[in-house]
């Protein structure tokens, strides 16, 4: 949900997930961090199991970090190539919240996002530049 800074109101609604299709899972908890965002305004959030069907023309983001406008149009995604695993194990990628690195790291065109798992504990995606939705690659960074 997003709401005018000044007056409060209500300004939208966004959902990872199609609620009316059955599909109720995908819920923004990372764990308590909140939402990231960059020096365009863009909103960046972590989005927890359930089902995905982005890369085909859906609106299910589950497992993935998504990119919003601030009016919560979706700009970009990241998912992991192994989001049904992940889903399957609980193993939510949005137990961790996402952090944009500032612009003297990256730059405002292509800011860079780091996406700690909380839930799996162990790894880390390098997502950078962001994005091209389903075409992507990130470096997976794991603790042995």
């Amino acid at each position: 949900m997003g709401y005018d800074a000044a007056t409060l109101a209500q300004k939208f609604v966004w959902s990872a997930t199609d609620a009316a299709s059955g599909n109720n899972q995908g819920s923004i908890w990372q764990s308590g961090n909140g939402v990231a965002s960059d020096s365009s305004g863009n909103v960046y959030v972590e989005t927890a199991n359930g089902a995905f069907d982005a890369n085909s023309g859906g609106i299910n983001y589950s497992d993935s970090v998504v990119k919003l406008t601030s009016n919560a149009a979706v700009l970009d995604y990241f998912t992991p190539l192994d989001q049904s695993l992940l889903s399957t194990n609980d193993i939510d990628l949005g137990s961790g919240g996402p952090i944009i690195l500032p612009d003297s790291v990256a730059s405002p065109a292509t800011p860079s996002c780091w996406s700690p798992l909380a839930n799996q504990g162990s790894c880390t995606y390098s997502i950078g530049p962001i994005w091209e939705s389903s075409t992507h690659s990130a470096t997976t960074i794991c603790k042995k």
